[in-house]
């Protein structure tokens, strides 16, 4: 009997020893398949997708929260507008990772107001309108002066975010009433920022001496300036939008092409193409510089729509396939054991 039960082992054995590894085999393949699946299915491209002011104004993700809402004290607000796995626009949150950020705030100078706004507001004094479908500045004075150019400054700043999902690779903003012809100075800094979320240089110094937020430097400003101020910053400070300045009296002026600027780019603030982008920082500053004979003044300048560009990959968290794929690894272990123990030589059998 113990002639005939060796050669039964020796043939158990060598049958384990062929069907084992093909069967682990198997398993690796498939564990590798899930493993893609789990961390690469839900990366996606997108492109050209516009927002604010898209095909469905007043429907559009970024006035998910109510119309008129204020963005003040820095008080950010998320918003899930991208589909993580196909890279096209929602027009609701479907629940999975949020794409953008919106956070502003205000420094109100003596006698001034301001705020930033997301969708229409109302039209109540001191406070203008503005249309569905954008972010606005709104900002002015609400009494008179008893100097001429006092150099009060009040300033709305608006920044927006790409969360760390997206890898936004291009971009384009549309801004209107940048630089209004008021009896007030309005003029305004667009500030790209890197993956980091800091802006990529500092601003240079142009004929302008421009020094954003420093008071009374309207008189020495000459004509003014709009253009690049450095690598990532665009300035529309036209002079031009009032005249009159140190005066009883500061008239508006005249708008330039600095006031709208529908396609503000890579290109007009020399970013090469391709550059990833964190987002964009945007501040209006308004510098008093009516006279004595001037009464109260209000502005408004906007962001009416973005488009970008990029891919979107969020980072996998811990998902029943994840843990699916942990579990598999264990049983794989245990099966490589039970193999080395069946090919041991102390298992096999004398010849």
């Amino acid at each position: 009997m113990i002639k005939l039960f060796v050669p039964a082992i020796k043939s158990v054995n060598r049958q384990r020893s062929q069907v084992i590894p093909t069967v682990l085999n198997t398993l690796i393949g498939i564990t590798g398949g899930l493993l893609a699946g789990v961390y690469q299915a839900h990366a996606a491209n997108f492109n050209n997708l516009e927002f604010l002011s898209g095909s469905t104004p007043g429907s559009e993700v970024l006035n998910l929260i109510s119309p008129g809402q204020v963005l003040s004290g820095n008080t950010p607000f998320s918003y899930n507008t991208i589909n993580d796995l196909t890279g096209a626009k929602l027009v609701s949150s479907n629940g999975d990772l949020n794409d953008f950020t919106l956070s502003a705030n205000s420094a109100i100078g003596f006698g001034g107001y301001g705020r930033v706004v997301l969708g229409a507001i109302g039209s109540s004094s001191p406070f203008p309108a503005v249309t569905s479908g954008r972010v606005g500045a709104s900002h002015g004075y609400t009494t008179g002066v008893i100097s001429n150019n006092p150099g009060t400054i009040t300033a709305n700043s608006f920044e927006l975010r790409f969360n760390a999902n997206l890898g936004v690779t291009g971009a384009s903003f549309d801004f209107a009433s940048l630089n209004t012809a008021g009896t007030t100075w309005e003029y305004s800094v667009i500030q790209f920022l890197d993956s980091q979320g800091n802006p990529f240089s500092s601003l240079i110094n142009t004929a302008l001496t421009f020094t954003p937020g420093a008071a009374s430097q309207y008189v020495a400003a000459g004509g003014g300036f709009t253009g690049q101020a450095g690598l990532g910053n665009y300035v529309a400070a036209s002079t031009s939008t009032v005249i009159g300045v140190g005066s009883n009296s500061t008239q508006t002026g005249m708008n330039g092409t600095n006031n709208n600027i529908p396609n503000l780019s890579y290109i007009d603030v020399g970013l090469s193409t391709g550059t990833q982008i964190g987002g964009i920082r945007w501040t209006t500053y308004l510098e008093d510089v009516r006279g004595t004979g001037n009464s109260t003044t209000n502005l408004t300048s906007a962001l009416d729509a973005f488009t970008i560009t990029g891919t979107v990959t969020p980072v996998p968290g811990p998902s029943l396939p994840g843990l699916g794929v942990v579990v598999m690894f264990g049983y794989i272990r245990k099966l490589r054991k039970r193999l080395c123990k069946i090919n041991s030589p102390s298992l096999q059998s004398p010849p």
